[in-house]
């Protein structure tokens, strides 16, 4: 009777292990997560303070490559934002905001920049062969702070 129920177990388990995709056994936690993607939107968001494109690219995903040049980056982030905002002064993340789905995340925080207060700094990632990459960076000033709404992370 006792090998019964060990091979019954036994089977339930294999049974569980094809059901389950094996990416969900290997997600990390939401902790794990934030903090992992965290690391990588601060040292993009110093380069961006810096005004050192090639580590501001550094950590976005392969499929951007043909943004990832000097030009654009002026364009986009020196010219426009660093000459309306200045450089970022606090980021404050956004739990209520920021989105944590395992194959496309995206972080959103509170800013404080040096010409404008809150900006809305929203990161998006892919999964990229299990190594989380940049897709966007994104600064939106608000005008009504009601709009930040969620929980801020300590």
């Amino acid at each position: 009777m006792g090998k019964k129920i060990v091979w019954a177990l036994v089977g339930v388990g294999f049974l569980f292990l094809s059901i389950v995709p094996a990416q969900l056994l290997a997600q990390p936690s939401e902790e794990y997560l934030i903090a992992s993607l965290d690391v990588l939107v601060q040292r993009t968001l110093h380069a961006y303070n810096r005004e050192d494109y090639i580590m501001f690219y550094k950590y976005f995903a392969k499929k951007m490559d043909p943004v990832k040049a000097k030009r654009f980056f002026n364009a986009e982030y020196i010219s426009l934002y660093k000459k309306e905002l200045g450089s970022i002064i606090s980021t404050r993340l956004i739990l209520g905001k920021t989105n944590l789905d395992h194959d496309l995340p995206e972080l959103v925080y509170e800013a404080k920049f040096e010409k404008f207060a809150p900006v809305l700094v929203t990161v998006n990632f892919v999964n990229q062969n299990d190594d989380y990459r940049i897709t966007r960076v994104r600064f939106d000033r608000v005008y009504n702070n009601s709009s930040l709404g969620g929980i801020h992370a300590p």
